[in-house]
C-alpha cells in the first residue's frame, strides 16, 4: 500500500507541476494575444496532444500572432506556408540559390523551406470554403434547426474599364514573403490590359523584364535573412528604381524597400535602401483599420494591419484618413516609388490604381 501511495503522490506532484507550467505558458501567450483565452487553451491542447488545429477568423484577430506567441512560450521554432493555388514544392522544402564570391567562384547554397521547423502554420488553404461546405453537407439531419442562411443581392455589373494599362508589363512578387494580394486586384489589372508576371524572390527567380513592379504585403520579417542574402534581387530592385520605373510597395513590400529590417529578436538585415530608414518589428500591433489614401493619381481605399513601425527621415507625401477616426498612416513618394503600410483595394478607384503602375 505504501508503494501505491508513493506512486500516487508522484503522479499528483507531476500533474501539479505540469499545470503550473501550463499556466505560465498561457500567461506568456496572453501578453501577445488578448481576450481569447478559450482559443489559446484549445490550441495548446492540440499541440500537446500532437494533433492539428484549424483557426478560422477575419483578418486582424491574431491567428498568426497566437501561433508565434505559442512557439515562443514553448520554445518551438515556427514557420508558415501560404497554401495558395500557385504553391510550389520549393515553397515548402526550400530551394538552392547561386552565390558568387568576390573571386568569381560560384557555389549553390540551400535555403531551407518552412517545413524545417517545429510548429508549422498551414495558412490560406486552397479551396477551404468548398471543404467546409462538404463537411457541412455530411452533418446529420439533427442539426437542421439552424437560422436561415444569409443571402446577398448581387450588385450591378462593373462598367467596362478603360484600357489604362494596355501593354503594361507588371512584375508581381508572390511567395511566402509577399503573400497578401486581393485576387480582385489582379482581375482589375488584367481588365485594364496589364500583362502580369509573377516571380518569387525567395525561390531565387530572376527579376522579370517589366515596366512596373508591385511588392505586396506579407511576412518579410520571417524571411529577412534570405532576402538580405539575395543580392541579385536587391540589386535588380535598385536598378529598376534608378531607371525611374514605377514601384508599388505595400506594407511588407515597403519594409523591403527601406535600408534595414530589424526582426523581433533585434537582428538587423540590410534591405534594398530605396528609401532612408529602417522598419522594426514589435510585439504590439502597430496599425489596424480602414484607410483612404490620397496618392498623386487619386484616392484609393484599403486597410492597414501591421506589427512593425518605420523610422525614416523621408517626409511623407501625405497621410491616410481613417473613416472611423483611428490612427493614420504615412504615404511615401520617392522618385518612382510609392510606399506605405496600406493594402489598397484597386477597384475603389481604378484610375488611381492604374496611375501607380505608370509614369504618366
Amino acid at each position: 500500500m505504501a508503494d501505491t501511495d508513493q506512486v500516487s503522490d508522484a503522479i499528483i506532484a507531476e500533474a501539479e507541476s505540469a499545470a503550473e507550467t501550463l499556466a505560465q505558458v498561457k500567461a506568456e501567450i496572453a501578453k501577445a494575444v488578448f481576450g481569447q483565452d478559450r482559443v489559446v487553451e484549445l490550441a495548446l491542447a492540440a499541440v500537446l496532444a500532437g494533433g492539428h488545429a484549424l483557426l478560422i477568423g477575419a483578418p486582424g484577430l491574431a491567428k498568426t500572432r497566437l501561433v508565434e506567441a505559442m512557439g515562443t512560450a514553448l520554445g518551438l521554432a515556427n514557420q508558415r506556408i501560404q497554401f495558395t493555388p500557385d504553391l510550389m514544392p520549393s515553397d515548402i522544402i526550400g530551394s538552392e540559390v547561386l552565390d558568387e564570391s568576390p573571386s568569381g567562384q560560384r557555389t549553390f547554397r540551400f535555403l531551407k523551406g518552412p517545413i524545417f521547423t517545429q510548429l508549422l502554420m498551414a495558412d490560406e488553404i486552397a479551396g477551404l470554403d468548398e471543404r467546409i461546405a462538404a463537411c457541412a453537407r455530411g452533418l446529420p439531419a439533427a442539426v437542421d434547426d439552424l437560422p436561415p442562411p444569409v443571402t446577398f443581392t448581387p450588385g450591378a455589373d462593373h462598367a467596362a474599364l478603360p484600357a489604362n494599362l494596355e501593354g503594361q508589363r507588371i512584375a508581381i512578387a508572390r511567395d511566402a514573403c509577399f503573400a497578401f494580394i486581393y485576387p480582385d486586384n489582379l482581375a482589375l489589372l488584367r481588365e485594364m490590359g496589364a500583362d502580369l508576371h509573377f516571380f518569387s524572390p525567395l525561390a531565387g527567380d530572376s527579376f522579370p523584364d517589366c515596366d512596373a513592379l508591385w511588392l505586396p504585403g506579407g511576412y518579410p520579417e520571417l524571411h529577412a535573412e534570405a532576402l538580405a542574402n539575395n543580392r541579385a534581387f536587391l540589386d535588380a530592385l535598385r536598378a529598376h528604381h534608378e531607371r525611374g520605373k514605377p514601384i508599388l510597395a505595400e506594407c511588407g513590400g515597403m519594409m523591403v524597400c527601406a535600408q534595414e529590417l530589424e526582426t523581433i529578436d533585434g537582428q538587423s538585415h540590410a534591405m534594398a535602401g530605396l528609401m532612408p530608414g529602417r522598419t522594426i518589428m514589435q510585439s504590439r500591433l502597430g496599425g489596424l483599420g480602414l484607410l483612404e489614401c490620397p496618392w498623386p493619381g487619386g484616392t484609393l481605399r484599403g486597410h492597414g494591419f501591421h506589427y512593425s513601425r518605420i523610422e525614416t527621415d523621408l517626409a511623407p507625401f501625405a497621410q491616410t484618413r481613417n473613416p472611423n477616426g483611428g490612427r493614420s498612416e504615412a504615404l511615401f513618394v520617392r522618385g518612382s516609388l510609392r510606399a506605405s503600410y496600406v493594402h489598397s483595394y484597386f477597384r475603389s478607384n481604378s484610375a488611381a490604381a492604374a496611375s501607380l503602375f505608370r509614369n504618366s
